[in-house]
């Protein structure tokens, strides 16, 4: 029995279904067209095991499948989660920043080339990367030479292990190379490393434990919840019990008995005087203090309460966490996004303006080592000095 017998059988419709024949990329005008085929829309609850194989498909060194792993992150329906990844992304993409060039100085009137929706979306999409893994983006050209939409490929159709698309996700293993693709490298735009799976692959463990919580406590409530009727009869009439037996099924939406007057009835009640739903509120907060953990690096700024200098110190360590994103796509944006940009198009775009710039966050403008008092009166963030250190290219 091989790994394919353990999918579920929500997955295994990926590659069951009939191929369609068609084109699925066009060169165009503004950018690249993509039509991929072979999609299933549909939903399922993933198990511990279904997590692991999907994992293990994803790992395999001969024949990498992500379909599996990607099917279970998109049917995630953990709101925890999704609020703390959502901060994440708002927290760094949302942060101010400025062009400078080699010697510090702002660029001002170059800015206004990346403060477009297209750029904020990129900026969503490179955090968005940590947790999902490895992403292909693509950019959407308009008539008057600048960038209208930031696309990422569907994540389903891209075998980054192999540097290739996957056409139709009916046939995973026929593939097109975008990677040695001289047309695709100059138009598509990898983030992440090839083998990086996110860290969903580690919280959605966590979604799945607190689901067993979730249901396990909806089974205790509706069999514990209401008191269950007791209906003694004397009665040998058939036609009469079944009248009495009618009256307590309308009773409630709880359980009945109907014993005979002289059989003896034992009731089993929880003696926890209201508090065994705390079992599971336990697994339930662990799970969603593990995923927190996972996501930010601390609980307090999701939905606990807590005391007000631990609070300081947990909202600091989302600000650091937010910070290192920030390098991250700082990093990026200079040595692989803007090298990009002047040369898409074969440099025939607004954005070769941008060559000799930097891109830099406010906020790692503004670290304590810098050594200088902060101006209240003054908006902009100050101009990098190539010799102070609060120049990071200096």
């Amino acid at each position: 029995m091989g790994i394919y017998d353990y999918l579920p059988a929500g997955v295994k419709n990926f590659f069951n279904a009939q191929q369609k024949e068609e084109k699925f990329v066009k060169k165009e005008s503004k950018g690249l067209s993509f039509t991929f085929s072979g999609n299933r829309t549909f939903r399922f609850e993933a198990e511990i095991r279904d997590l692991d194989v999907a994992i293990a498909a994803a790992l395999d060194e001969e024949l990498p499948n992500r379909i599996p792993l990607y099917t279970i992150y998109e049917n995630l329906t953990d709101l925890h989660v999704k609020s703390q990844i959502r901060t994440a992304i708002f927290k760094a993409a949302s942060q101010p920043w400025i062009l400078v060039d080699n010697n510090g100085k702002r660029k001002k009137d170059l800015e206004k080339l990346l403060q477009k929706s297209w750029f904020e979306t990129f900026a969503e999409t490179f955090v968005h990367t940590e947790f999902y893994g490895h992403s292909l983006v693509y950019f959407w050209l308009g008539d008057d030479g600048e960038f209208k939409e930031t696309k990422i490929i569907p994540r389903m159709n891209v075998s980054p292990e192999k540097g290739a698309l996957i056409p139709n996700l009916n046939f995973p293993d026929k593939t097109v190379s975008y990677r040695n693709n001289a047309l695709f490298k100059t138009m598509l735009l990898e983030i992440g490393k090839s083998d990086d799976l996110g860290i969903l692959k580690d919280i959605t463990r966590h979604s799945i434990l607190k689901g067993y919580a979730l249901k396990d406590w909806a089974r205790s409530s509706e069999k514990w919840g209401d008191p269950l009727l007791v209906f003694q009869t004397a009665s040998d009439d058939e036609e009469e019990n079944d009248e009495k037996e009618a009256a307590a099924a309308n009773f409630g939406n709880n359980g009945y008995l109907m014993p005979d007057v002289d059989d003896k009835v034992t009731l089993l009640e929880r003696k926890s005087s209201g508090s065994s739903h705390k079992i599971f509120m336990d697994l339930i907060k662990i799970n969603n203090d593990e995923n927190s953990k996972g996501v930010n690096g601390q609980v307090a700024t999701a939905d606990q309460k807590s005391f007000v200098g631990a609070a300081e110190v947990q909202e600091r360590l989302l600000n650091d966490y937010t910070k290192a994103r920030l390098r991250s796509l700082m990093y990026y944006v200079n040595e692989s996004l803007i090298p990009f940009l002047i040369q898409y198009n074969f440099g025939q775009t607004v954005y070769k303006a941008l060559d000799g710039v930097k891109w830099v966050p406010s906020a790692l403008l503004q670290e304590e080592d810098s050594g200088k008092p902060k101006n209240p009166k003054k908006d902009d963030p100050e101009p990098l000095d190539p010799k102070n250190n609060n120049n990071p290219f200096a």
